[in-house]
């Protein structure tokens, strides 16, 4: 068991230079086409829960660990499915800036700008120009699913990763979601191999979704101008 942990411990650790190298190589491409810009801004975000993730084990913190890692599986599974869409649907480009604005426009809307004026002039003009683009119906499903036309479980399905969305996502969401007060409070030597099995699928599930992000930006990376 401790080989394990010490081989997937290595392999996080090579995942996370990996990243930084890749992330920097992107950087350095002048296209800044819309892939280009996404691929990059995955492979930071990839690295840093990597890292971050690294850090929280290295430390006991494995419930903190694994909400991360539910966050790099869904960030491997929306990647998955944004390849497939742009094969499909090249509005696709259009709708993820959209969509992310929109969001922003809600968080801020709900936050009031914490209280001081919005910084910026044409922010409410800029917000209805996006919406003008889309139907009524077009903006629902964008409120409800971003820039995607499925729900993350579907998304799972069609891009081959149920097992990972069940096995691993569904498992960690409960750290989220609900307060397992006996998960915690255990203690002893049957809690230890809880413990230490959780481990081991944490790491696994981090360290695949990791190699599976950097090839597939590497693969995009080899198709940029």
């Amino acid at each position: 068991m401790r080989k394990d942990f010490n081989k997937n411990i290595r392999s996080l650790k090579k995942l996370i230079t990996s990243g930084v190298k890749l992330s920097s190589a992107l950087q350095k491409i002048e296209s800044q086409s819309f892939l280009d810009l996404y691929t990059y801004s995955v492979v930071l975000k990839t690295t840093n829960l990597l890292y971050s993730i690294n850090l929280l084990i290295s430390v006991g913190q494995i419930l903190p660990a694994q909400i991360l890692a539910r966050v790099l599986i869904e960030t491997k599974i929306n990647l998955d499915y944004l390849i497939l869409l742009l094969a499909e649907d090249s509005k696709v480009t259009e709708r993820i800036p959209d969509a992310a604005m929109l969001h922003k426009n809600k968080l801020v809307m709900a936050a009031g700008w914490g209280g001081h004026k919005s910084p910026f002039k044409n922010w409410n003009k800029i917000i209805e120009e996006i919406k003008s683009k889309y139907s009524k119906e077009e903006l629902k499903k964008i409120k409800k699913l971003g820039y995607f036309d499925c729900d993350l479980e579907k998304r799972a399905k069609k891009t081959k990763n149920a097992e990972l969305y069940n096995h691993g996502y569904r498992q960690y969401s409960q750290n989220i979601h609900n307060f397992d007060m006996h998960e915690i409070l255990e203690e002893g030597e049957n809690n230890y191999y809880y413990q230490a099995s959780r481990l081991g699928a944490l790491l696994e599930a981090a360290n695949k979704c990791g190699k599976a992000i950097l090839a597939t930006a590497k693969e995009v990376k080899k198709n940029l101008p």
